[in-house]
């Protein structure tokens, strides 16, 4: 009876050790079907190569596909990868009051102040508007361009055209004291006296 649980065991472990159970296969493996990858949001390109869907990126390990703004969803969980995104519209996006890289890989804090800290454009930008930069690491406005009431303004001397008020800057100290008329940019008088 021994001898037959010892074959038993035997045939059993050479049976398990000769069929290999291939459950799928990585990223950048030789594939012929979508199914045969295993990473979620992957499938077989050209029947040639598991590779991440287009949205998703290939973590570093390259094991799985990590979700990139942009990359079609359905639930929040399909942009888990992403930190501080959430799926809006059927699109990973990032989350309000964060920004996402150049690549969308990356969700990151807008900046809430001035000279606050920050890593790129796009984080100054979403908060003082298109005319802000990130340099050396800080939130400021751009070179001849001024910061007043939350926003970046192109800055304009007396006497030169503007658009509207805001642009028009003569130091921090005389916020108040020019305006816009007439399209030129003028000292403010009191018009009640």
């Amino acid at each position: 009876m021994l001898s037959f649980v010892f074959l038993t065991i035997s045939i059993i472990n050479f049976l398990s050790n000769a069929v290999p159970q291939v459950l799928g296969y990585d990223l950048g493996a030789s594939c012929d079907y979508d199914e045969d990858c295993i990473a979620d949001h992957s499938y077989c390109r050209n029947q040639q190569v598991c590779q991440c869907r287009i949205g998703f990126q290939p973590s570093p390990d390259g094991i799985t596909c990590l979700a990139t703004v942009g990359a079609r969803c359905h639930t929040n969980f399909d942009c888990m990868t992403l930190p501080q995104s959430e799926c809006r519209q059927d699109v990973c996006q990032c989350q309000t009051n964060f920004v996402p890289d150049a690549t969308g890989a990356q969700c990151l804090a807008r900046v809430p102040d001035i000279k606050g800290l920050c890593q790129l454009d796009n984080q100054c930008q979403a908060s003082f508007g298109d005319q802000s930069h990130c340099y050396a690491g800080r939130c400021e406005c751009m070179m001849r361009h001024h910061f007043l009431n939350g926003q970046c303004f192109l800055t304009r001397d007396l006497n030169e055209f503007c658009g509207n008020s805001s642009e028009c800057y003569i130091g921090p100290d005389y916020t108040n004291v020019v305006e816009c008329v007439g399209q030129k940019c003028q000292c403010f008088f009191d018009k009640r006296s």
